[in-house]
């Protein structure tokens, strides 16, 4: 129970962090040749369209964790996979979003949340 706990939280707050406007970097050039910054939350559409999908696949992994902690799903190994699935596409989201503040955090909470899946219920350290 209280590793479930865990889990919906530490998915709830990987969901809050998402929707924070400073998860992605995108980089633009004007006209001119200067070179300006454009951060944007992992909701908006605009970094999908220019080909960072990573932080949509990162909502949609974190998004199936907590259906099936909130529903107790009991396919553990399948709950086990979306959670390392997870940890990846966070990865990967930070990396290709050029490792914003928010992106670290997230990227920070994914091994706690594995960690919490993976370990066996009578595991005490």
């Amino acid at each position: 129970m209280k590793r479930r706990g865990i889990a919906i939280s530490l998915l709830l707050l990987t969901l809050v962090l998402t929707a924070l406007p400073w998860g992605i970097e995108m980089r633009f050039m004007s006209g001119s040749g200067e070179e300006f910054l454009s951060y944007h939350a992992y909701y908006e559409l605009l970094p999908f369209g220019y080909g960072n999908w990573f932080g949509l696949l990162t909502i949609l992994m974190a998004l199936l964790n907590l259906l099936m902690a909130l529903f107790r799903w009991k396919k553990y190994r399948q709950q086990a996979a979306w959670t390392v699935l997870l940890l990846t596409f966070a990865l990967v989201a930070f990396f290709f979003g050029r490792g914003t503040v928010v992106g670290g955090a997230i990227l920070c909470l994914q091994p706690l949340l594995t960690a919490v899946v993976l370990l066996p219920d009578g595991w005490r350290g």
